[in-house]
């Protein structure tokens, strides 16, 4: 994988392939000592006090002069009736034929301007045993650099920030 001198610390990094987001944001407004009442949380899931409903998905971003893109795996809200049937057809190969979720992105991302939590997303299934792929479907940096891909430049100012965070 390609790499680059780091500005910061002056070492050597190598351009990560994916970053990912711990807790919708809203369950990080909850109060630590609340949460283990109020969070149902697994590895492609939460729920908020039963009343609001994530999935993990993936957001791809081409970056020049790799075949792989970068990846932010985030999280995004649905409303209960399309959380409810992304997880009746979990393990179901004709879940890749249904159509795309509407959804808000629930990930505040570091280093968009505005923020990218609340952004018009769409959620489409993949096959059994790939994540979510997240389409942000919003007027905003994050759906730009989505279709363009990442400028060179903006991706290693982003690695090195995030590399020191």
């Amino acid at each position: 994988m390609p790499g680059y001198p780091c500005r910061i610390c002056g070492g050597h990094h190598d351009l990560p392939e994916a970053l990912s987001a711990g807790l919708p944001e809203p369950c990080l407004r909850i109060p630590p000592s609340e949460r283990d009442d109020r969070i149902v949380l697994g590895d492609e899931m939460c729920k908020l006090d039963d009343r609001r409903y994530f999935l993990r998905g993936n957001v791809e971003l081409p970056l020049p002069g790799r075949a792989v893109p970068f990846v932010w795996t985030l999280w995004v809200e649905l409303e209960r009736v399309h959380f409810k049937r992304a997880l009746a057809l979990w393990m179901r190969d004709r879940r890749t034929r249904e159509p795309a979720y509407p959804a808000t992105l629930a990930s505040a991302l570091p280093h968009y301007e505005p923020t990218t939590e609340g952004l018009d997303c769409e959620l489409i299934s993949q096959p059994v045993g790939v994540r979510f792929s997240a389409r942000v479907t919003a007027d905003h940096p994050l759906s730009r650099e989505q279709r363009e891909g990442v400028d060179p430049a903006r991706a290693r100012a982003l690695a090195e920030s995030l590399a020191h965070a």
